[in-house]
């Protein structure tokens, strides 16, 4: 398989859902799902403008998410330097912190 047909497929297991208005992108959600099983997906991010946050906008993102992928065990791994409100935004978006049963590891990435 040439090494483009070999980016097609994996690229076809990838989420992305973009709000925009007017042509501007007010949020973006990335997620990634297992292309094995099809039963696990993990969730990378949800980024909304911050002159639009707090208008449903990353709701809506998440809603339409979890409706697509309702039939997944979803996974969200947030950095606690970075993740201010992201627990209750998560919670209110229907997830559940499940910290207790597992164990994060991780490799910083070398200094450029």
């Amino acid at each position: 398989m040439p090494p483009h047909e070999t980016y097609r497929v994996w690229r076809t297991y990838d989420y992305v859902a973009i709000s925009k208005t007017q042509g501007k992108t007010l949020g973006v959600l990335e997620a990634f799902c297992d292309r094995d099983n099809f039963a696990t997906s993990y969730l990378y991010c949800v980024i909304v403008h911050k002159d639009y946050q707090r208008r449903g906008i990353g709701t809506a993102l998440v809603n339409a998410f979890n409706k697509r992928f309702a039939h997944t065990t979803t996974f969200v791994v947030t950095p606690l330097h970075k993740a201010e409100g992201a627990g209750e935004f998560l919670q209110k978006c229907g997830f559940k912190d499940a910290s207790e049963h597992f164990t994060v590891h991780m490799r910083k990435r070398n200094s450029i």
